[in-house]
């Protein structure tokens, strides 16, 4: 398993994971902003292919998660435990105390994830993510680090 940094090069298939995991995936271009802007853009590779990413940022003492995904032919397999460990070493790392992260209601596995990671529920955006249907809340994580 290697984490490293995302580049342009990898963005085409980046794009692609996003789209086998997420019914509503960020496009390539919200994808490349994130590199342009110099967020912390992650890729994580088994046997020299990417299988997920991660995007996220720090301001001041505080990490913000924007996007985590493992494709779905790679999930269930602790992926997405390693890199978010992998961030939060590199956030204590970098002085921060306190991570935030907005997750899907219905993202039943990603909550469980996150609950076994210290994240509690900090609030909701009401109808805040779309949907096929319509719109679902996004519930509002934090993880105090020190």
């Amino acid at each position: 398993m290697l984490i490293r940094a995302m580049q342009t090069q990898d963005l085409p298939v980046v794009h692609e994971n996003e789209a086998a995991a997420y019914p509503l995936p960020w496009s390539l271009q919200q994808l490349a902003d994130c590199l342009t802007a110099h967020y912390q853009c992650l890729v994580i590779e088994k046997d020299k292919k990417i299988i997920g990413h991660a995007i996220g940022y720090s301001v001041v003492n505080e990490y913000h998660l924007l996007n985590i995904c493992i494709h779905p032919n790679e999930q269930r397999h602790g992926y997405a435990e390693q890199l978010m460990f992998y961030i939060t070493e590199h956030a204590k790392q970098s002085g921060v105390d306190v991570m935030w992260l907005e997750v899907r209601e219905s993202n039943e596995r990603a909550r469980a994830l996150y609950q076994k990671l210290e994240f509690i529920e900090f609030d909701r955006r009401k109808k805040y993510y779309p949907t096929q249907s319509g719109h679902e809340d996004a519930i509002i994580l934090v993880r105090y680090l020190h």
